[in-house]
């Protein structure tokens, strides 16, 4: 397993620094998480940060926009997205999200769907796959989408791979492990982090503030989920996807030590008993949710 750093986890700084902050803390490469800016300023920046770092981007995330989506926008984004990465010597994966749509009928996932086909076309030329991710839990509106037997049904009948997101997973209630067992045949990627157990209102306030937190920093079971990748000899990626508040303050070489303590984690399970709390875990019961 190479281990990786998503570039969203620096969002305070810029994108160069988060390529030497990675390669600091010993990453095997990073996740490059596209915004629109980025998308606009095209492969050749990246490819020179590559270079100039020694870091490859070895995922891409699709176009993530905050605001001001339409299924139109979304849709051409993850078409957008496809393109950039196949410009990319070493991307070995897409990661895209599901529609924000009840059913599979409704005109935002018909408009997924079709961007979907067309994106691909493009990863099955330039040798790389679409990585469907697994969305944490929205208010109360149900949607197909976020059916885990659902996604297994689409991944085979359009040959997705899967990134499979622990904070996300834990915001269902879903069993780690057992969710990670039924996706390990077509699991790409993992965005690795921990959760807490509190609830916020909104959204984003969960996403920053309650998941997406450093190893150690919640409830998830992540050491025995580790074991279980080891044992089932998983060869994807494991990429430290986390809030950019995780780290406290933001001084470089304070969230440079963290990293690494995180990447040591992950790539220690040789060194580590099945059940074994990583460091700064909680002595308690791991519960999901």
């Amino acid at each position: 397993m190479q281990v990786l750093v998503s570039t969203g986890s620096l969002a305070w700084f810029p994108l160069s620094t988060r390529f030497a902050m990675a390669r600091a803390a010993g990453a095997d490469g990073v996740e490059l998480l596209l915004t629109p800016r980025l998308a606009r300023r095209g492969s050749g920046v990246i490819c020179e940060l590559e270079r100039q770092h020694g870091v490859p981007v070895r995922t891409v995330h699709a176009i993530l926009r905050i605001q001001f989506r339409t299924a139109e926008q979304l849709a051409e984004d993850i078409v957008e997205s496809a393109r950039l990465a196949a410009r990319l010597q070493h991307c070995a994966a897409l990661v895209i999200h599901p529609p924000a749509a009840i059913h599979a009928q409704a005109r935002e996932a018909q408009h997924w769907f079709e961007a979907v086909a067309r994106a691909l076309d493009i990863a099955s030329e330039s040798g790389f796959h679409l990585a469907l991710e697994n969305l944490s839990r929205q208010g109360q509106r149900p949607s197909v989408f976020d059916q885990l037997e659902y996604l297994l049904r689409l991944a085979e009948e359009w040959d997705l791979r899967f990134t499979f997101d622990t904070a996300h997973a834990a915001s269902f209630g879903w069993d780690l492990l057992a969710t990670a067992s039924a996706l390990l045949p077509r699991l790409a990627n993992v965005h690795l982090s921990d959760a807490g157990s509190r609830d916020y209102a909104l959204s984003l306030a969960n996403s920053l503030l309650r998941d997406h937190q450093l190893p150690g920093h919640g409830t998830l079971p992540l050491v025995p989920l580790l074991h279980l990748f080891e044992r089932r000899r998983y060869s994807g990626y494991l990429t430290l996807e986390l809030s950019p508040l995780a780290f406290g303050f933001p001084r470089p070489s304070h969230v440079i030590e963290q990293l690494r303590a995180a990447i040591a984690f992950c790539r220690n399970l040789r060194q580590s008993a099945a059940g074994e709390r990583p460091p700064g875990q909680p002595q308690r019961r791991h519960e999901v949710g």
